[in-house]
Protein backbone atom coordinates (compact mmCIF):
# COMPACT_ATOMS: atom_id res chain seq x y z
CA UNK A 1 0.00 0.00 0.00
CA UNK A 2 2.67 2.32 0.90
CA UNK A 3 4.62 1.80 -2.66
CA UNK A 4 1.34 2.28 -4.22
CA UNK A 5 0.83 5.38 -2.73
CA UNK A 6 4.64 6.38 -3.36
CA UNK A 7 4.20 5.32 -7.14
CA UNK A 8 1.08 7.43 -7.75
CA UNK A 9 2.16 10.60 -5.92
CA UNK A 10 5.51 10.61 -7.72
CA UNK A 11 2.80 10.32 -11.43
CA UNK A 12 1.29 13.51 -12.82
CA UNK A 13 -0.70 14.22 -15.95
CA UNK A 14 0.87 15.35 -19.23
CA UNK A 15 -1.30 18.82 -18.87
CA UNK A 16 0.53 19.76 -15.59
CA UNK A 17 4.09 18.90 -16.68
CA UNK A 18 3.55 21.07 -18.79
CA UNK A 19 1.93 23.61 -17.20
CA UNK A 20 4.46 23.79 -14.57
CA UNK A 21 7.38 24.38 -17.67
CA UNK A 22 5.43 27.13 -18.80
CA UNK A 23 5.24 28.74 -15.29
CA UNK A 24 8.99 28.33 -15.07
CA UNK A 25 9.86 29.99 -18.05
CA UNK A 26 7.25 32.91 -16.97
CA UNK A 27 9.43 33.23 -13.92
CA UNK A 28 12.80 33.01 -15.89
CA UNK A 29 11.43 35.77 -17.78
CA UNK A 30 10.00 37.88 -15.04
CA UNK A 31 13.71 37.77 -13.15
CA UNK A 32 15.31 38.41 -16.63
CA UNK A 33 13.12 41.46 -17.24
CA UNK A 34 13.60 42.35 -13.89
CA UNK A 35 17.20 42.28 -13.88
CA UNK A 36 17.51 44.37 -17.03
CA UNK A 37 15.22 47.00 -15.02
CA UNK A 38 17.15 47.02 -12.03
CA UNK A 39 20.79 47.33 -14.43
CA UNK A 40 19.04 50.51 -16.04
CA UNK A 41 17.82 52.08 -12.73
CA UNK A 42 20.95 51.53 -11.22
CA UNK A 43 23.11 52.67 -13.80
CA UNK A 44 20.79 56.01 -15.03
CA UNK A 45 23.01 58.92 -14.33
CA UNK A 46 25.72 57.09 -16.46
CA UNK A 47 23.03 57.14 -19.28
CA UNK A 48 21.62 60.56 -18.38
CA UNK A 49 24.89 61.70 -18.80
CA UNK A 50 26.28 60.31 -22.03
CA UNK A 51 22.80 61.49 -23.42
CA UNK A 52 22.95 64.90 -22.32
CA UNK A 53 26.46 64.75 -23.75
CA UNK A 54 25.51 63.49 -26.42
CA UNK A 55 22.64 66.46 -26.76
CA UNK A 56 25.09 69.20 -25.83
CA UNK A 57 27.95 68.38 -28.61
CA UNK A 58 25.60 68.40 -31.21
CA UNK A 59 23.90 71.64 -29.94
CA UNK A 60 27.26 73.13 -29.67
CA UNK A 61 28.38 72.11 -33.18
CA UNK A 62 24.84 73.12 -34.99
CA UNK A 63 24.60 76.67 -33.15
CA UNK A 64 28.50 77.69 -32.82
CA UNK A 65 30.61 75.44 -35.65
CA UNK A 66 28.77 74.62 -38.85
CA UNK A 67 28.21 77.36 -41.00
CA UNK A 68 24.62 78.51 -41.92
CA UNK A 69 23.77 77.65 -45.53
CA UNK A 70 21.08 80.07 -47.56
CA UNK A 71 19.05 78.60 -50.45
CA UNK A 72 16.77 80.76 -53.25
CA UNK A 73 15.70 79.62 -56.16
CA UNK A 74 14.64 81.29 -59.67
CA UNK A 75 11.81 80.29 -61.90
CA UNK A 76 12.64 80.00 -65.44
CA UNK A 77 11.62 78.09 -69.02
CA UNK A 78 12.79 76.95 -72.01
CA UNK A 79 11.12 79.02 -74.89
CA UNK A 80 9.54 76.92 -77.61
CA UNK A 81 10.83 76.47 -81.38
CA UNK A 82 10.65 79.86 -83.16
CA UNK A 83 9.61 80.05 -86.98
CA UNK A 84 9.46 83.25 -89.33
CA UNK A 85 8.65 83.26 -92.89
CA UNK A 86 11.29 84.42 -95.31
CA UNK A 87 11.15 84.52 -99.59
CA UNK A 88 11.94 81.41 -101.36
CA UNK A 89 14.63 83.07 -102.70
CA UNK A 90 17.12 84.84 -100.99
CA UNK A 91 19.37 87.68 -102.91
CA UNK A 92 22.61 87.21 -101.81
CA UNK A 93 23.68 89.64 -98.82
CA UNK A 94 20.31 89.82 -98.17
CA UNK A 95 20.49 87.17 -95.41
CA UNK A 96 21.08 89.57 -92.50
CA UNK A 97 17.98 92.07 -93.21
CA UNK A 98 14.86 90.90 -90.82
CA UNK A 99 12.47 93.19 -92.75
CA UNK A 100 12.48 92.00 -96.31
CA UNK A 101 9.89 94.59 -98.67
CA UNK A 102 9.77 92.63 -101.97
CA UNK A 103 6.94 90.92 -102.35
CA UNK A 104 7.00 86.74 -103.69
CA UNK A 105 6.51 83.08 -102.14
CA UNK A 106 7.42 82.72 -98.90
CA UNK A 107 8.21 79.73 -96.87
CA UNK A 108 8.65 78.81 -92.94
CA UNK A 109 12.37 79.12 -91.50
CA UNK A 110 13.07 77.54 -88.05
CA UNK A 111 15.63 80.12 -86.85
CA UNK A 112 15.28 78.76 -82.82
CA UNK A 113 14.42 75.06 -82.12
CA UNK A 114 13.63 74.39 -78.08
CA UNK A 115 16.69 73.82 -76.18
CA UNK A 116 17.21 70.28 -74.45
CA UNK A 117 17.72 70.36 -71.01
CA UNK A 118 20.81 68.25 -71.10
CA UNK A 119 22.73 71.35 -72.70
CA UNK A 120 21.52 73.86 -70.45
CA UNK A 121 22.79 71.46 -66.99
CA UNK A 122 26.51 70.98 -68.89
CA UNK A 123 26.11 75.18 -68.87
CA UNK A 124 25.96 75.58 -65.42
CA UNK A 125 29.01 73.44 -64.56
CA UNK A 126 30.85 75.57 -67.77
CA UNK A 127 33.81 78.46 -65.77
CA UNK A 128 32.22 81.53 -69.30
CA UNK A 129 28.60 81.24 -67.51
CA UNK A 130 30.32 80.76 -63.68
CA UNK A 131 32.24 84.02 -64.84
CA UNK A 132 29.06 85.24 -66.05
CA UNK A 133 27.15 84.81 -62.97
CA UNK A 134 29.52 85.59 -61.03
CA UNK A 135 29.62 89.20 -63.01
CA UNK A 136 25.78 89.81 -63.22
CA UNK A 137 25.69 88.89 -59.11
CA UNK A 138 27.19 92.11 -57.99
CA UNK A 139 29.21 90.65 -55.55
CA UNK A 140 32.89 90.59 -55.32
CA UNK A 141 32.89 86.58 -55.73
CA UNK A 142 35.55 84.42 -57.65
CA UNK A 143 33.73 82.62 -60.56
CA UNK A 144 35.38 79.12 -59.50
CA UNK A 145 33.53 79.34 -56.41
CA UNK A 146 29.97 79.34 -57.86
CA UNK A 147 30.87 75.82 -59.13
CA UNK A 148 28.06 73.54 -57.23
CA UNK A 149 26.46 76.03 -55.79
CA UNK A 150 24.44 76.68 -59.05
CA UNK A 151 21.87 73.38 -59.62
CA UNK A 152 19.11 73.26 -62.01
CA UNK A 153 15.89 71.06 -61.00
CA UNK A 154 13.16 70.03 -63.56
CA UNK A 155 9.90 71.44 -62.99
CA UNK A 156 6.53 71.45 -64.45
CA UNK A 157 6.10 69.62 -67.88
CA UNK A 158 3.47 71.20 -70.26
CA UNK A 159 1.16 68.97 -72.96
CA UNK A 160 1.72 65.01 -72.73
CA UNK A 161 5.18 64.98 -73.27
CA UNK A 162 7.72 64.32 -70.29
CA UNK A 163 9.73 67.12 -71.14
CA UNK A 164 9.81 69.82 -68.87
CA UNK A 165 9.42 73.50 -70.03
CA UNK A 166 9.85 75.32 -66.96
CA UNK A 167 13.36 74.50 -64.52
CA UNK A 168 14.64 75.97 -61.04
CA UNK A 169 17.68 77.94 -60.72
CA UNK A 170 19.09 76.73 -57.05
CA UNK A 171 21.72 78.71 -55.59
CA UNK A 172 23.02 78.60 -52.39
CA UNK A 173 25.27 81.31 -50.19
CA UNK A 174 26.51 81.69 -46.73
CA UNK A 175 23.83 84.74 -45.77
CA UNK A 176 20.70 85.86 -47.61
CA UNK A 177 21.41 88.31 -49.70
CA UNK A 178 24.43 86.00 -50.84
CA UNK A 179 22.28 83.61 -52.06
CA UNK A 180 19.35 85.62 -53.59
CA UNK A 181 22.25 87.54 -55.82
CA UNK A 182 23.61 84.24 -56.72
CA UNK A 183 19.94 83.15 -57.98
CA UNK A 184 19.15 86.22 -59.75
CA UNK A 185 22.70 86.47 -61.47
CA UNK A 186 22.48 83.11 -62.98
CA UNK A 187 19.12 83.65 -64.01
CA UNK A 188 20.50 86.32 -65.63
CA UNK A 189 23.94 85.29 -67.26
CA UNK A 190 21.97 82.24 -68.54
CA UNK A 191 19.80 83.14 -71.85
CA UNK A 192 22.82 85.63 -72.87
CA UNK A 193 25.28 82.31 -72.59
CA UNK A 194 23.22 80.18 -74.15
CA UNK A 195 22.53 82.60 -76.95
CA UNK A 196 26.45 83.52 -77.52
CA UNK A 197 27.51 79.77 -77.81
CA UNK A 198 24.27 79.36 -80.18
CA UNK A 199 26.22 81.90 -82.32
CA UNK A 200 29.66 81.06 -82.03
CA UNK A 201 28.11 77.44 -83.34
CA UNK A 202 26.36 79.17 -86.48
CA UNK A 203 29.80 81.87 -86.82
CA UNK A 204 31.92 78.53 -87.54
CA UNK A 205 29.09 76.75 -89.85
CA UNK A 206 29.19 80.03 -91.89
CA UNK A 207 33.03 80.28 -92.13
CA UNK A 208 32.83 76.67 -93.57
CA UNK A 209 30.06 77.77 -95.95
CA UNK A 210 32.27 80.19 -96.82
CA UNK A 211 35.49 77.66 -97.46
CA UNK A 212 33.18 75.48 -99.11
CA UNK A 213 31.89 78.35 -101.58
CA UNK A 214 35.23 79.79 -102.01
CA UNK A 215 36.27 76.00 -103.40
CA UNK A 216 33.27 76.00 -105.41
CA UNK A 217 34.41 79.25 -107.05
CA UNK A 218 37.73 77.65 -107.98
CA UNK A 219 36.31 74.55 -109.36
CA UNK A 220 33.83 76.51 -111.59
CA UNK A 221 36.36 78.85 -112.94
CA UNK A 222 38.91 75.57 -113.42
CA UNK A 223 35.91 74.24 -115.30
CA UNK A 224 35.41 77.39 -117.84
CA UNK A 225 39.65 77.40 -118.36
CA UNK A 226 39.51 73.81 -119.16
CA UNK A 227 35.82 73.75 -121.29
CA UNK A 228 34.28 71.14 -119.37
CA UNK A 229 30.84 69.86 -119.70
CA UNK A 230 28.05 72.15 -119.65
CA UNK A 231 26.40 69.67 -117.50
CA UNK A 232 29.09 70.03 -114.87
CA UNK A 233 29.03 73.39 -114.65
CA UNK A 234 25.67 73.53 -114.36
CA UNK A 235 26.05 71.27 -111.33
CA UNK A 236 28.78 73.43 -109.54
CA UNK A 237 26.07 76.19 -110.08
CA UNK A 238 23.61 74.15 -108.61
CA UNK A 239 25.80 73.38 -105.39
CA UNK A 240 26.90 77.40 -104.93
CA UNK A 241 23.29 78.43 -104.72
CA UNK A 242 22.57 75.67 -102.35
CA UNK A 243 25.46 76.57 -100.18
CA UNK A 244 24.75 80.56 -100.49
CA UNK A 245 21.20 79.68 -99.60
CA UNK A 246 22.34 78.14 -96.58
CA UNK A 247 24.61 80.82 -96.11
CA UNK A 248 22.10 83.21 -95.97
CA UNK A 249 19.89 81.48 -93.96
CA UNK A 250 22.05 80.87 -91.16
CA UNK A 251 22.49 85.04 -91.24
CA UNK A 252 19.04 85.42 -90.53
CA UNK A 253 19.29 82.84 -87.36
CA UNK A 254 22.35 84.13 -86.12
CA UNK A 255 20.77 87.70 -86.02
CA UNK A 256 17.33 86.33 -84.43
CA UNK A 257 19.62 84.43 -81.84
CA UNK A 258 21.37 87.59 -80.53
CA UNK A 259 18.17 89.31 -79.56
CA UNK A 260 15.33 85.93 -79.13
CA UNK A 261 16.99 83.79 -76.20
CA UNK A 262 16.22 80.27 -75.60
CA UNK A 263 15.30 80.71 -71.93
CA UNK A 264 13.73 83.15 -70.65
CA UNK A 265 12.94 84.34 -66.60
CA UNK A 266 9.50 83.36 -65.22
CA UNK A 267 9.83 84.01 -61.53
CA UNK A 268 13.25 86.12 -59.76
CA UNK A 269 14.48 84.63 -56.60
CA UNK A 270 13.31 85.88 -53.03
CA UNK A 271 15.69 86.36 -50.21
CA UNK A 272 15.04 83.32 -47.75
CA UNK A 273 14.19 83.57 -44.33
CA UNK A 274 15.99 80.35 -43.08
CA UNK A 275 18.73 78.42 -43.33
CA UNK A 276 18.68 74.89 -45.38
CA UNK A 277 21.77 73.79 -43.60
CA UNK A 278 22.25 73.01 -40.80
CA UNK A 279 19.49 71.26 -39.53
CA UNK A 280 19.90 71.83 -35.55
CA UNK A 281 16.96 70.28 -34.43
CA UNK A 282 17.27 67.55 -36.13
CA UNK A 283 20.49 67.23 -35.66
CA UNK A 284 20.21 67.54 -31.65
CA UNK A 285 17.30 64.65 -31.63
CA UNK A 286 19.58 62.08 -33.81
CA UNK A 287 22.28 63.01 -31.36
CA UNK A 288 20.12 62.17 -27.83
CA UNK A 289 18.79 59.33 -29.35
CA UNK A 290 22.51 57.57 -30.36
CA UNK A 291 23.34 59.58 -27.18
CA UNK A 292 20.61 56.98 -25.24
CA UNK A 293 21.48 53.68 -27.19
CA UNK A 294 25.36 54.48 -26.04
CA UNK A 295 24.24 55.17 -22.33
CA UNK A 296 21.85 51.86 -22.72
CA UNK A 297 25.68 49.80 -24.05
CA UNK A 298 27.58 51.38 -21.09
CA UNK A 299 25.55 50.39 -18.71
CA UNK A 300 24.58 46.69 -19.41
CA UNK A 301 28.57 46.79 -20.45
CA UNK A 302 29.85 48.16 -17.02
CA UNK A 303 27.27 45.88 -15.13
CA UNK A 304 28.94 43.12 -16.43
CA UNK A 305 32.33 44.10 -15.88
CA UNK A 306 31.31 44.72 -12.38
CA UNK A 307 29.88 41.36 -11.89
CA UNK A 308 32.27 39.34 -13.52
CA UNK A 309 35.19 41.20 -11.38
CA UNK A 310 33.14 40.41 -8.16
CA UNK A 311 32.70 36.38 -9.27
CA UNK A 312 36.57 36.16 -10.06
CA UNK A 313 37.12 37.65 -6.73
CA UNK A 314 35.06 35.64 -5.10
CA UNK A 315 36.24 32.48 -6.50
CA UNK A 316 39.57 33.21 -5.57
CA UNK A 317 38.77 34.15 -1.80
CA UNK A 318 37.34 30.42 -1.50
Amino acid sequence: MEGFCRKQSNTFPLSDKIALMERDDNMEEEISLRELIEVLLKRRWLIIGITAAAVAAAAVISFFVLSEVYQAQAVMKRNPELTIQVPVTLPEGEGERLIILEQGKYRDLTVRGEIPMEVIQEAVKDPEFLAMAAEESGLKIEPSSLLGRIQLENGESSGSNNTANTFKITATGSTPKEAKAIADGAAKALPRYLAEITCRELEKTQQSLKESLEKIDTASSSAELGQESSAQNETLKEIRTGIIKKYEEIGIIKSIAENEYPVSLVIPASQPTEPIKPKKMLNIAVAAVLGLMMGVFAAFFWEYWTSTSLKEESAEGH
